[in-house]
């Protein structure tokens, strides 16, 4: 990632942090899981409309504000003491890691196909060990460990 990149992505940082600050704006301080539902699926299906075009600026605008969105989910459940953006990031770079094992653990497949089933043997596990790390309490709600 260029010092540029990291730059122009401090800002935007910056710039959702002073949004949500005790300044910042009304609508976006008031925003919760479920109220940017509506949002995520509009400007997802506006990216969509606008790779199934090739118009790269919209595509460009809109992955700005599914990008957008993304971050103010990660900061809605910081707030809440969910998880951080940094928790996402570190999630989302470990599912690459382990979706991977031809490019990061030096297997090899023979085709593609041998691939694509490893892909979902993978993703197959990686349900199933999620279904085990969720314990039942007494209240008969699950807890993740």
């Amino acid at each position: 990632m260029s010092i540029k990149t990291k730059q122009t992505f401090t800002e935007l940082l910056e710039t959702i942090k002073q949004l949500l600050g005790e300044e910042g704006c009304p609508w976006d301080k008031k925003q919760t899981n479920e109220s940017i539902i509506k949002y995520l699926k509009s400007e997802s299906q506006e990216l969509i409309d606008a790779l199934e075009k090739k118009d790269y600026p919209n595509i460009c605008e809109e992955l700005g504000d599914v990008l957008y969105i993304v971050i103010l989910i990660s900061s809605i459940n910081k707030k809440e003491g969910q998880f951080s953006l940094e928790d996402v990031f570190r999630e989302v770079n470990a599912k690459l890691v382990r979706r991977h094992p031809h490019v990061f653990a030096g297997t090899s497949y023979e085709t593609e196909e041998d691939l694509a089933k490893q892909w979902e043997k993978i993703k197959q596990q990686e349900k199933h060990d999620a279904k085990i790390q969720i314990a039942p309490t007494n209240n008969n709600k699950g807890n993740i460990k």
